[in-house]
């Protein structure tokens, strides 16, 4: 009887579970959504409960759609989107909503840490913050709070009703490279309790087993073993086969990140840079988050297109014969798109809906179409959004290569947006190098979380994650357009300075 590992790819709107063999092959796999909660401008939340529920559902439909017994699953693993502060006292209980990645709220904060230590380190998005925020303004909450988990040790313990599990420990992210020493005055001068943080645990560890509560709302068999798992860096590097040092990928979901691995004498220095462990014990990744990458695209996909969207969605499809019978939404925008001049005819694009991290780091700075033009159609606008994120791409690479010292060659893409061949080649033609995109490239993080679990359950061996990877495409950069997208690439770093101030005068919170 053939046996799984059930991996779980836990993004910003929603949660993606793949069943995956020994092959790294995945015979089935489904997605639920949940939602981003928004109650004033730099507040964004979630509920924790839709977590669970959506992982529960999604586990039960995925093993029907295979037609599995619940003993052919040999493990459990999660990647998921990391920083997210989940509150949990000793009984179990959720004293507030998920705080998001995307929250900025802690700008106070933020600037009170770095006054304290005379540093520039910390930014209104770092966890510290926030849990200096809560502290500071929830002070109930946070005195009650056992651990303050993240939405991996959360998914962890209601899985196995351990509490202290986390693959995703915050006192490994964000700070600069002396960072124990740096750590050490952020708890100091803020009065935040270490002790709350739950410790740390490698991709591959077993974290515990699948208690009789998981098991019964997951409809799966007590004493499952569940790993460490990791963050969707993390995951998604391991899912582009970018394990070892000089290897570098691009993500492309709902927020997006360039991931290169390097060793311990890299250092960071562009705004909103991190550094967190690889999937193998000893390793480091490098990058940063662009806050919204396809959730740009989202956005302009429901103002633009939202007929065929609705049309579609209502499983009411286009009729046979028609161009787009059998299609679905990306279908229409990319053919709209690929019918647009390389440069968008001179529109450009500030694909920051909700603030950015990297690579300018402004929780202020919104959305922007800048230079619209009467002869411009909604294909411009799509065509636009692809090539603005491929250039925060590039500046990201741009640091990289500052830090390393070292230019990269060739470079994976991954996410649902890897899926467009048209948004593709505009990233192969941007950083006028060649693009490969694995196959699962939509499923990417799941099968770095089911490769940690192989590892950890010895399926596969350090020198074989090579074989659990496949490349299904490669895009060559057309050599023509590299003076285009040079030029276009200076203006779009120029957009963003022209826009700063007033970003800041617009979207001030004084929250």
């Amino acid at each position: 009887m053939s046996k799984f590992i059930a991996a779980y790819d836990f993004g910003t709107s929603g949660v993606k579970v793949a069943l995956v063999d020994s092959g790294g092959r995945i015979i089935a796999s489904r997605e639920k959504p949940y939602a981003l909660l928004r109650p004033a401008p730099t507040r964004v939340e979630q509920d924790p409960d839709e977590y669970w529920d959506a992982v529960c559902r999604a586990t039960k439909d995925v093993m029907q759609d295979a037609e599995l017994a619940p003993d052919q699953i040999i493990a459990l693993s999660f990647s998921t989107q990391e920083q997210n502060i989940i509150p949990i006292d000793r009984d179990g209980k959720i004293l507030y909503n998920a705080i998001s990645w995307l929250d900025s709220r802690a700008k106070k904060q933020a600037d009170e840490i770095n006054e304290k230590l005379g540093v520039d380190a910390l930014r209104s998005q770092d966890l510290y913050c926030r849990l200096l925020w809560l502290k500071q303004n929830e002070a109930e909450i946070y005195e009650k709070t056992e651990y303050f988990h993240t939405c991996n040790s959360y998914l962890q313990y209601k899985a196995t009703g351990v509490k202290a599990a986390a693959a995703d420990s915050p006192i490994l992210y964000e700070l600069p490279p002396d960072f124990r020493e740096m750590l050490d005055a952020v708890f100091a001068v803020s009065g935040l309790d270490e002790s709350r943080i739950p410790p740390m645990l490698n991709a591959c560890d077993k974290s515990a087993e699948l208690d009789a509560k998981g098991a019964e709302e997951l409809g799966l068999v007590k004493g499952i073993p569940v790993f460490g798992g990791s963050v969707d860096v993390t995951g998604a590097a391991a899912g582009a086969g970018c394990v070892k040092e000089g290897d570098a990928h691009m993500y492309f979901g709902s927020s997006g990140w360039l991931s290169a691995v390097i060793n311990e004498s890299v250092q960071t220095t562009g705004d909103g840079l991190y550094r967190v462990p690889g999937i193998l014990p000893g390793t480091l990744i490098y990058g940063g988050c662009i806050n919204s990458c396809c959730l740009t695209l989202d956005w302009a996909i429901d103002r633009f297109y939202g007929a065929e969207k609705n049309q579609l969605a209502d499983d009411k499809t286009f009729p046979e014969g028609h161009k787009y019978y059998g299609s679905g939404i990306y279908d229409v925008v990319n053919d709209d798109a690929k019918a647009v001049s390389p440069g968008s005819d001179g529109l450009m694009v500030g694909p920051w809906l909700n603030g950015e991290q990297c690579p300018i780091n402004d929780p202020r700075a919104r959305g922007v179409f800048f230079n619209v033009k009467e002869e411009h159609k909604r294909g411009h606008f799509i065509n636009a959004i692809y090539e603005s994120i491929c250039y925060s791409m590039k500046w990201q690479l741009e640091y990289y290569e500052n830090d390393a010292g070292g230019k990269i060659s060739r470079i994976g893409a991954n996410g649902g947006g890897s899926l467009s061949d048209h948004w593709m080649q505009i990233l192969a033609d941007v950083l006028q190098m060649p693009v490969y995109v694995p196959s699962h490239a939509r499923h990417s993080g799941a099968i770095g979380a089911a490769l940690a679990a192989s590892i950890g359950l010895g399926l596969t061996k350090e020198d074989e994650i090579s074989s659990f990877v496949s490349v299904e495409k490669e895009f060559f950069p057309r050599r023509e357009y590299a003076d285009l997208y040079e030029d276009k690439y200076g203006k779009f770093k120029k957009l963003y300075l022209a826009s700063k101030e007033l970003f800041t005068e617009l979207n001030d919170d004084p929250a």
